[in-house]
């Protein structure tokens, strides 16, 4: 990768940064530090301690930053982790259920109608059995007569004749 070069300022002072990041994210990272520099200036106390001491401060509070930013990822990452195994056991779950619902059909499909397992099921396909007989018995009377108005004019059709 190409290095860039950047040009950053951190406590009023510019900075020439080189390096294969994103020039973006190298002012992220000024930023931040000024933040934190920002921060620890508004404690009376750190502004009077010796500046070795003042940047041994400042990395102990970026450190801290680190530690609890990576201990988030990491409890994210446990918790994905977790969500997918529970996804792939359900997913397991779900494959075996389909799985003994086919078994079970092909049961039922194998059986004769006799020994049927649900004799509610057998009256209920028996009823339904016959209102579909009963229904094409209609349409069939339907077709052999004409429709009113059809009649109505034939009639008076041959009272002219």
């Amino acid at each position: 990768m190409e290095r860039n070069s950047t040009d950053v300022i951190i406590e009023d002072k510019v900075y020439k940064i080189s390096t294969d990041q994103d020039a973006s994210y190298v002012r992220e990272l000024a930023e931040y530090i000024n933040e934190k520099m920002e921060l620890l200036h508004r404690q009376s106390a750190y502004s009077k301690q010796a500046n070795a001491f003042r940047q041994i401060i400042l990395l102990m509070n970026m450190a801290d930053d680190y530690c609890h930013m990576k201990q988030q990822a990491e409890e994210a990452t446990r918790k994905y982790e977790q969500q997918e195994a529970e996804f792939y056991n359900m997913k397991r779950e779900m494959v075996n259920m389909q799985m003994t619902i086919a078994s079970l059909k092909k049961q039922l499909q194998e059986k004769p109608q006799t020994q049927a397992v649900c004799p509610y099921l057998q009256s209920l396909a028996k009823e339904t059995e016959a209102k579909n007989t009963q229904n094409a018995q209609a349409s069939q009377e339907k077709k052999q007569y004409p429709p009113y108005g059809s009649f109505a004019n034939s009639a008076a059709v041959h009272k002219k004749k």
